[in-house]
């Protein structure tokens, strides 16, 4: 199952037009979140609005993993936020949802639907539990 692209939190998105979100030099955070999360895009904003859904599991770590090499560069009418999850090793953990956020001030960045759509639970057994690399496009139309 493919995960679904970063859908950005509205908040964010104000946040960022109002240089109140620096992608490059802020500590980012990806945490995991079950099922029970039902993204609010337009109301969530905070972390600890939406911390009490988050997985738990062997060798997962509460409040979720950096990131690293965070950037922003822009093409054409986008505008891309890139950057490396760690994610976990050795992980029991079963999780709907990754959700992106700037672990200083707490505020929502993005979400990634992990099982792309599809419902149910993206899990590890012992074993990696990685994300790879994450990408948050902003377009608009000029």
């Amino acid at each position: 199952m493919a995960a679904s692209a970063y859908t950005v939190y509205t908040q964010c998105a104000l946040g960022t037009m109002l240089a109140q979100v620096n992608w490059s030099s802020t500590t980012l955070k990806v945490a995991l979140l079950t099922g029970s999360y039902t993204p609010a895009v337009n109301t969530d904003s905070l972390w600890s609005g939406i911390s009490a859904n988050e997985t738990t599991g062997t060798a997962y770590t509460a409040g979720g993993c950096s990131v690293s090499s965070a950037g922003v560069s822009a093409s054409g009418s986008s505008v891309n936020a890139v950057g490396t999850i760690a994610g976990w090793a050795a992980a029991t953990v079963a999780a709907r949802y990754a959700v992106l956020y700037d672990s200083s001030t707490g505020k929502l960045l993005a979400y990634s639907d992990l099982t792309g759509g599809a419902g149910g639970t993206v899990s590890s057994t012992n074993g990696s539990f990685s994300l790879g690399s994450y990408t948050v496009t902003v377009t608009h139309t000029p």
